[in-house]
């Protein structure tokens, strides 16, 4: 008797995408773009391999927030402890040491939004509705969290 292909048997050969594609070197295999002993095409890097030296900062600051105030926002509360904000700061730390970059930690009490990043007023009036930063001194405006940022990375210079 002879062997009988699968599809008549009723049984289907599927090859998954996964299996489609080369772990090696990422092009599908079989593609005439693609011959695996031509093939140019550097695989993704892994987020656990380490980068690249020119690709690392020298410097990472981050700002201590005051987490506990925070959660007593009902509307943020949630999303707040959910993102576990304590966690990543220890990793960011135990991470940043071992590959040897420096982590500044900016002082909750910092006004960072409330400051201008180009002449350095304070906007004391500025609450948490406002999402654009308006200087009354030298007319910057920006968006409020992008001069918190330039804020924040003058302090790492």
């Amino acid at each position: 008797m002879p062997l009988a292909a699968p599809e008549s048997q009723g049984q289907r050969i599927t090859q998954s995408p996964e299996s489609a594609r080369s772990a090696s070197h990422g092009c599908t295999l079989g593609s005439p773009t693609c011959a695996k002993t031509l093939c140019t095409k550097q695989p993704p890097r892994s987020w656990r391999e380490p980068a690249p030296d020119q690709e690392r900062p020298r410097v990472i600051v981050l700002e201590d927030l005051h987490i506990a105030g925070m959660l007593k926002n009902r509307r943020l509360a949630r999303a707040i402890a959910d993102v576990g904000m304590y966690e990543f700061k220890r990793q960011m730390l135990y991470k940043a040491e071992q590959v040897g970059v420096q982590v500044l930690l900016a002082s909750r009490w910092e006004p960072s939004s409330k400051t201008c990043s180009r002449c350095g007023w304070v906007n004391e009036a500025l609450t948490l509705s406002d999402r654009v930063f308006v200087c009354l001194e030298c007319g910057n405006v920006q968006d409020r969290d992008a001069n918190a940022a330039n804020n924040l990375a003058a302090l790492a210079q």
